[in-house]
């Protein structure tokens, strides 16, 4: 496929876009509108699924509190991506953690 000596380079393109690339959260709603891109993230990127993890505990066990507008902006489009998104009935953090 590559010469081995391009092995390690390609290895790192190659993780930097699934879980780079994929699973940042400013660019995942995108993503996500279409089912077909929906099920590849959802399948290839850790990012996505590790990220929504943290965001769940965050959210609910430390309730956070965005001091100005940028923030609940930020706040409200992370609550759209991860707090809607699961695995059939399992739940947000089942559903994480089963995907990973």
């Amino acid at each position: 496929l590559v010469p081995p000596r391009l092995g390690p380079f390609v290895v790192s393109l190659v993780v930097f876009v699934i879980c780079g690339l994929l699973g940042n959260p400013a660019t995942l709603q995108s993503f996500l509108e279409e089912w077909l891109m929906d099920d590849i993230v959802s399948l290839l990127s850790m990012t996505r699924w590790s990220v929504q993890m943290s965001f769940v505990y965050i959210f609910h066990d430390l309730d956070p509190e965005p001091m100005d507008g940028a923030t609940s902006t930020k706040l409200k489009l992370y609550e759209s991506l991860y707090l809607k998104r699961q695995l059939g009935s399992m739940g947000l953090w089942s559903s994480a953690a089963a995907a990973l």
